[in-house]
C-alpha cells in the first residue's frame, strides 16, 4: 500500500509534529490530494516535508535518507534504467545507518519499481524512505554526475529564479532557520540554512546560470545594484510566505564577491519572535528571579555580554516584552531592528553613518522614555551617553562584546568611562552563550567516559544524555537552543570595588559568581544538553 494522506496524518501526530486540535482545524484534509495535504499540514505545524516523511519511516521501521546530504552510489546509478531516476522514483545511496547501498524511494510500497531496481542491480537492496521533492533533485544531480542529462524540472533546481527563491525561503521558514547562505562552489551553487547555530544543506548543484539568477533576484528584492558584482552590498526586503497563519518575514541581505563568484547571505529576522519569553531562555530559577528584579529597576544600566551570535539580543527582546506595559514608555535604538515588539518605539540607526547610536540616544531622552534599549555599546561616546542616561533616571539595557561578566567592566574602562560613574549606574552584567537543546522526544543516555565524568565532577557511573535523532528534530537530536548564563549583580561592596578599579579576578572571587561552565554542567545533569555542547561553548574558560 502506497503512502496515503491518512498515514501521513497519523505519522505527524505520533511524531508530535502537529497536535490533534491543529489537525482537526485543517478542515477537509482527508479528501485532499497527497501533495496538497503535505503543503497544508507543514504550514500549520511549521515543519518541513522532510520531517513528515521521516515520521512515516519511523512508524514503518524503515531508515530515512536525507537526499541533500546523502552521497549517491554512482556505479549503481549507471546500472539502473534512466527512466526510474528521471521520474524521481528511486535513487541508490550510501548513507548510514543503512548498510552498503540502499535505495531511497518516495514510495517504499512500489513493488514494480523496486523489483526493476533489484533486477538491474542483480542483488537485493535495503529500502529507505525519502522526501519526494528532495529525491527528484538528488536523482537529477546523480544523473548529471553519472554522465547523463539531468531530468528537467527535478527538485528545487531548474525552477525560474522567482520560484526558486520563494521555495528556498519557504523551506527555511519551515525549518526555523535563522540564515540562508547562497554559496558558489566548483560544481555550481549550494544553498545552506543555519538551524540552531549549525549549517545544513538545502539545495546542491545549481547550475551557474541558476545561481546567478538567484543572486540577481535577491538583489532586485533588496534594492541592490544588479550591475555591481565586485563590491559588497547590503540591503533588505520583506517577504510574504504563501502559508496560512505566517507573518511577513523581514530579511536582511548581503552580497560579496568570492573567488568562485558572488555569494549572498540572507538573515531572516523575527521569525521566532512569538516564542520570546524569559522563561524559555534557560535561566535557573534564582537567576530568573534576579533578572526580573533587575529589569524592573527604575534606573540604571544592565548589560548583556558575549560574542556575536550568543543570544544577547534575544534576551534583551524577551526582557522588553516583559517590562512593556501601557503605563511604561519603552524605546529602542537598534542596528538593525530584528524583532518587532508591539507597544515599543523602535528606531533604526546606521543609515550611511548619519544616524549614530550616541546621537539617537540623546534624541530619545527628549521623548520621555522610562526604559531604553541600546542595541550595542560600540564606542566611548555611546558608552558615556548610555551611562549618563542611566544616571538621570532611565533604565538602560544594552550589549557588550566581552567574554565574561566581569570583563564588561574592563571594556567600559577601556572606552573611557569613569570607574565611579560605572559603579554608580551599573545594575548588573550577564554573560551568556547558546548551546543546542536536546530533543525531549528522542534523547537517550549512556555511561559517561572518564573525561566526561571529570568534566562534570561526577563519578564514572554517571549517566550523560546524548542526541539520537527523530522526525521532530529532523534527525539532528536537537530542537532549539538554550542559554548558559553567568550573572554579576552589583551590590554595595561590588560598587566600592568597581570604583576602586579592582581587577577582574578579585571581583569574581568577592562575588562568588556561577560560571558559564558551572551553569552548563547543571543543564547537562538535567539532560537539557550534551557534554560536548557545553565543552565547546565554554572552551575559553579555565
Amino acid at each position: 500500500m502506497a503512502i496515503t494522506v491518512r498515514e501521513l496524518a497519523d505519522a505527524a501526530l505520533a511524531a508530535q509534529l502537529i497536535g490533534q486540535g491543529e489537525l482537526a482545524a485543517f478542515h477537509g484534509w482527508e479528501r485532499l490530494p497527497l501533495e496538497d495535504f503535505v503543503e497544508g499540514v507543514t504550514g500549520r505545524g511549521r515543519f518541513p516535508p522532510a520531517a513528515l516523511y521521516r515520521a512515516v519511516a519511523e512508524r514503518r521501521g524503515l531508515p530515512y535518507v536525507d537526499c541533500e546530504a546523502a552521497e549517491p552510489a554512482l556505479d549503481e546509478v549507471r546500472r539502473l534504467p534512466q527512466v526510474l531516476l528521471r521520474r524521481g522514483l528511486v535513487l541508490p545511496v550510501r548513507e548510514a545507518p543503512v548498510p552498503d547501498v540502499a535505495v531511497a524511494a518516495a514510495d517504499p510500497d512500489d513493488r514494480q519499481t523496486l523489483a526493476a531496481v533489484r533486477r538491474a542491480l542483480g542483488q537485493d537492496v535495503a529500502v529507505a524512505v525519502a522526501e519526494p521533492r528532495a529525491l527528484r533533485g538528488a536523482a537529477s544531480r546523480a544523473l548529471a554526475a553519472a554522465g547523463h542529462a539531468p531530468a528537467e524540472g527535478a527538485g528545487l533546481a531548474h525552477e525560474d529564479a522567482v520560484t526558486l527563491l520563494d521555495a528556498i525561503l519557504k523551506e527555511a521558514y519551515l525549518r526555523r532557520a535563522s540564515d540562508v547562505h547562497l554559496e558558489p562552489a566548483d560544481d555550481g551553487m549550494t544553498v545552506r540554512v543555519r538551524m540552531d547555530g549549525c549549517l545544513h544543506p538545502l539545495v546542491r548543484g545549481l547550475r551557474p546560470a541558476e545561481g546567478a539568477g538567484l543572486i540577481n533576484r535577491v538583489k532586485v528584492l533588496a534594492g541592490l545594484d544588479i550591475a555591481e558584482q565586485r563590491a559588497p552590498q547590503d540591503g533588505g526586503f520583506t517577504h510574504t510566505l504563501p502559508l496560512a497563519g505566517s507573518d511577513p518575514i523581514d530579511i536582511r541581505a548581503a552580497t560579496i564577491c568570492t573567488r568562485l563568484g558572488e555569494r549572498a547571505t540572507l538573515r531572516l529576522l523575527g521569525t521566532a519572535s512569538r516564542d520570546l519569553t524569559l522563561t524559555t531562555l534557560g535561566m535557573e530559577d534564582d537567576d530568573l528571579a534576579r533578572f526580573r528584579a533587575g529589569i524592573r529597576r527604575p534606573f540604571g544600566l544592565l548589560l548583556l555580554c558575549g560574542p556575536t551570535g550568543c543570544g544577547k539580543s534575544t534576551t534583551l527582546y524577551a526582557a522588553l516584552r516583559e517590562v512593556s506595559r501601557p503605563d511604561i514608555h519603552v524605546m529602542t535604538v537598534e542596528d538593525p531592528i530584528e524583532y518587532k515588539i508591539p507597544g515599543v518605539s523602535q528606531v533604526q540607526v546606521g543609515a550611511g553613518g548619519k544616524v549614530t547610536f550616541a546621537g539617537t540616544i540623546r534624541s530619545l531622552l527628549r521623548h520621555d522614555p522610562d526604559v531604553m534599549m541600546v542595541g550595542e555599546i560600540r564606542d566611548g561616546e555611546t558608552a558615556d551617553v548610555a551611562l549618563k542616561a542611566a544616571l538621570t533616571g532611565h533604565l538602560v539595557l544594552s550589549t557588550l562584546h566581552t567574554n565574561s561578566a566581569p570583563a564588561s567592566l574592563t571594556r567600559l574602562f577601556d572606552l573611557g568611562c569613569e570607574p565611579f560613574l560605572v559603579a554608580g549606574t551599573l545594575v548588573g552584567a550577564i554573560s551568556q552563550r547558546l548551546v543546542r537543546r536536546l530533543c525531549p522526544r528522542c534523547r537517550r543516555t549512556r555511561r559517561a567516559t572518564r573525561e566526561e565524568a571529570r568534566f562534570l565532577g561526577a563519578d564514572e557511573a554517571a549517566e550523560v544524555p546524548v542526541a539520537a535523532g527523530c522526525a521532530r528534530c529532523l534527525g539532528t537530536g536537537f530542537t532549539g537552543r538554550i542559554g548558559l548564563f553567568e550573572m554579576m549583580w552589583i551590590d554595595g561592596e561590588a560598587a566600592r570595588r568597581i570604583a576602586a578599579r579592582a581587577p577582574e579576578h578579585d571581583l569574581r572571587a568577592a562575588l562568588d559568581l556561577r560560571t558559564l561552565r558551572e551553569d552548563g554542567i547543571g543543564k547537562v545533569l538535567r539532560h537539557l544538553t550534551t557534554v560536548e555542547e557545553v565543552m565547546e561553548a565554554t572552551l575559553l574558560e579555565e
